[in-house]
């Protein structure tokens, strides 16, 4: 099991959640009040899913105020071993059915919009839940450009090491 891109994913929703009640209180515009009411919603959908595919324990997925990994802060190895958890996680027959009733939900809420939707509230409400459902993809996308901007500076160093010669030596 790929605890730590789980654990990560869970806590990141968590935090968002916990921003988005946040802005809730202050919030007077309608139609963002919707986005966050949406973005609530998805954060709960997203912890439940994966709750139930990866049998995770109540404790497991409680708000307990943690803050998520900030991947520019990971050195190397801390970073190759996220990377590792997150293709681990992917190849993950419980990610996969999470992803399917990730996916499931998004076709109820185009369903809804393009069948039921009246108001512009409901597009700000699907799009916030479609937020906070995929909040994963953040996580995966700035583990994947850190290693690559990483790389990408490696590689000019290495190219051109008297640029970036230590001026004290």
């Amino acid at each position: 099991m790929s605890a730590l891109a789980i654990d990560q994913i869970i806590t990141t929703a968590n935090d968002e959640m916990q921003k988005a009640r946040d802005q809730l209180e202050v919030e007077e515009n309608g139609r963002t009040v919707a986005a966050y009411q949406g973005n609530i919603v998805g954060y709960k959908k997203l912890i439940a899913h994966m709750a139930a595919e990866f049998f995770l324990t109540q404790i497991a997925i409680e708000d307990l105020g943690d803050v998520p990994l900030k991947i520019l802060d990971l050195d190397d190895d801390h970073l190759e071993i996220m990377r590792q958890d997150i293709g681990i996680l992917k190849a993950d027959p419980a990610w996969t059915a999470t992803l399917a009733r990730i996916d499931a939900d998004i076709e109820t809420m185009k369903n809804h919009l393009l069948f039921r939707a009246e108001k512009s509230r409901d597009l700000d409400l699907c799009q916030g839940q479609y937020k906070g459902e995929t909040v994963y993809t953040r996580l995966f996308e700035s583990v994947a450009d850190e290693i690559g901007r990483r790389q990408a500076e490696r590689d000019r160093k290495a190219k051109n090491p008297e640029l970036f010669a230590d001026a004290t030596a």
